[in-house]
């Protein structure tokens, strides 16, 4: 199918004039859903790819994230720069799926300057993918592209590409807390497409009684999807069954088969080569996968992920704004951070008193009290005076902030991801201290 853009706001019968109006709403689409396995089937794009009938979603869904990536400024440009706001806007409000308030408030914008440049953001990602895969819009059957190098062909020998997506898959996906039967119904949702076409029905039994687990739910979810991809080629019919424990501070899920027919064992290299890639994947959120010894014929007996129990970091934000403690608390949903909020001395003392946070965020201009008298009070303080502090200021103050004895500095605008990766090094700097 060659495909041809016009600037007409139609897309005509055989589909193969394509309009940029048209291309844009269903790239919004796409990205609107791009975690939602379905959805992407369903979506227009890939057919425009020209994947095949059974193709994994994943293929569409790769594409998309790596040309988001493509499009991010050189650190030179200034972060009030359209080119900037323009990446951050992709990159929270489709790739971390947030809400299109959110995003408008984390970078400072009007909800008419917001809606505006979300349309930018969509045209600027709509002409990289057509100048970057034209070639593949007019092929067919082209295999995935490599995420770290758009236009590139995808060849998994090519291993220098793997350590650039890990780390951005460390720097761009949150942890967040997630019970164990939500995450064994996403590993089910996300593995169903493959398991219905092989006739492979997938069943699960989870205790009511398992701690949460905090996790990077997008690898995680395609360490299972490629482990399972390559381990049930050449299989079908027979049943699925994931099940949930707890060991230590340990959660448990298994994935065990039941009566599958498998046609021929997979490959020992093919093995191997998977299951390293899936534990770089699974490693991300601290966890570990584990294949039982095969048994001749059967292609494997059981996989076994290992991942870490929910524990409760307590951060303390003072700050005398109320919109930005509510901005606070969105960042910190739905992540292994509780969130405690004080608009001043009174309150932050209070608070201590309460509950003894591990992390303290604290803004320097604050109404009741010199922000950096605080941080000295906090230093000598005997229930925080081993507590990393934040300071979190509009001010560039951050020499000033490491001079007073502060672990780490934050400008405002803050956003999700640097907010969530200064408390995750912090929170490591924890660990290894109580080790």
């Amino acid at each position: 199918m060659v495909i041809h853009r016009t600037n007409s706001g139609h897309v005509d019968g055989n589909d193969s004039t394509w309009s940029d109006e048209a291309f844009i709403l269903e790239l919004r689409h796409a990205l609107r859903n791009i975690y939602d396995p379905d959805e992407l089937k369903k979506s227009r794009l890939m057919q425009l790819l020209s994947f095949g009938e059974g193709e994994i979603p994943l293929s569409l869904q790769n594409i998309l994230t790596s040309a988001v990536r493509e499009l991010k400024p050189d650190s030179t440009l200034s972060s009030q720069s359209d080119a900037w706001r323009i990446y951050n806007i992709l990159n929270s409000r489709y790739i971390q799926q947030f809400q299109q308030d959110e995003v408008a408030r984390s970078i400072g914008l009007s909800p008419r300057q917001m809606r505006r440049l979300d349309r930018l953001a969509l045209m600027a990602l709509s002409e990289f993918l057509w100048s970057h895969y034209r070639k593949d819009f007019q092929a067919k059957n082209k295999p995935v592209l490599d995420p770290g190098k758009a236009g590139d062909e995808f060849d998994e020998s090519k291993s220098d590409s793997q350590p650039n997506e890990l780390n951005w898959l460390e720097r761009t996906q949150a942890k967040e807390v997630i019970s164990v039967a939500s995450l064994v119904l996403a590993i089910k949702k996300t593995i169903e497409p493959l398991t219905r076409s092989l006739n492979i029905v997938v069943e699960y039994v989870v205790p009511e009684d398992l701690p949460d687990t905090v996790v990077k739910l997008l690898p995680l979810r395609q360490a299972v999807l490629t482990l399972l991809t390559r381990r049930l080629s050449n299989s079908h019919d027979g049943k699925i069954l994931i099940k949930a424990d707890y060991h230590l501070d340990y959660v448990l899920i298994t994935i065990d088969p039941h009566g599958i027919i498998f046609d021929a064992p997979a490959p020992d290299e093919d093995v191997r080569e998977t299951l390293r890639i899936a534990n770089q994947l699974v490693a991300l959120s601290g966890g570990a996968i584990e294949i039982s010894p095969l048994l001749p014929g059967l292609g494997f007996e059981q996989i076994t992920l290992t991942l870490p129990a929910s524990e409760q970091v307590a951060v303390l934000i003072i700050d005398d704004n109320e919109d930005t403690l509510l901005l606070f608390q969105r960042y910190l949903a739905k992540t292994h951070y509780m969130y405690i909020g004080a608009r001043g001395f009174e309150q932050a003392m209070e608070a201590i008193e309460r509950t003894v946070p591990h992390i303290i965020v604290l803004d320097v201009m604050l109404p009741d009290i010199d922000g950096w008298e605080l941080l000295e009070r906090l230093r000598e303080y005997p229930k925080t005076r081993e507590r990393p502090i934040i300071i979190c200021s509009i001010l560039p103050q951050e020499q000033l902030a490491l001079m007073f004895g502060a672990a780490a500095f934050i400008r405002k605008p803050i956003t999700r991801e640097s907010i969530l990766t200064t408390l995750d090094e912090l929170s490591w700097r924890l660990r290894q201290e109580a080790d």
